[in-house]
């Protein structure tokens, strides 16, 4: 499976961190990073964000960027409180042939969240100690075999520019 792991898009200021909206500045940094990997991204099968604003606004960028269908798929897992674990847990019940259950073609995903959460499932699934940094707009892109501890190769990081 590809997985896809991008964070959100610079946010602005708001009255609660679950409200807070993506700026003009957020949506070019997705635009931009959707532009430069649309090759890739353009086989992604499912979309999943966190429930908060500014991930669900970046999963609707990147919905429009790619044209994709699809519905986007709200998750409590990938809120910045969130774990691998429970990524993983979640990645499994969508059969989409991880762990080696799957019959049918590869599938990629993409998940849409928050750091410290991006960084540590990057580092949980590539066997890395430290947990990766990955700025606002930063996508990771990795080819998982297994969705365990270092069941996984990270393939690149791509970020916006300034």
């Amino acid at each position: 499976m590809k997985l896809y792991i991008l964070r959100h898009g610079e946010a602005g200021p708001a009255a609660t961190d679950q409200v807070r909206p993506l700026t003009s500045h957020g949506r070019e940094q997705v635009e931009q990073v959707v532009a430069a990997r649309h090759g890739d991204l353009d086989a992604v099968s499912v979309v999943i964000t966190s429930p908060l604003r500014r991930a669900r606004e970046t999963g609707a960028v990147v919905a429009r960027a790619l044209n994709y269908a699809g519905e986007l798929v709200v998750s409590d897992a990938l809120t910045p409180a969130g774990s691998p674990v429970a990524i993983s847990r979640l990645l499994d019940t969508l059969d989409a042939g991880i762990n080696g259950r799957g019959d049918g073609p590869e599938q990629s995903i993409l998940l849409v969240s928050h750091q410290p959460l991006v960084g540590q499932l990057v580092a949980w699934l590539t066997g890395q100690t430290q947990a990766a940094w990955m700025d606002t707009g930063c996508l990771a892109a990795l080819d998982v075999t297994v969705c365990v501890p270092n069941g996984a190769q990270l393939l690149y990081m791509e970020r916006p520019g300034p």
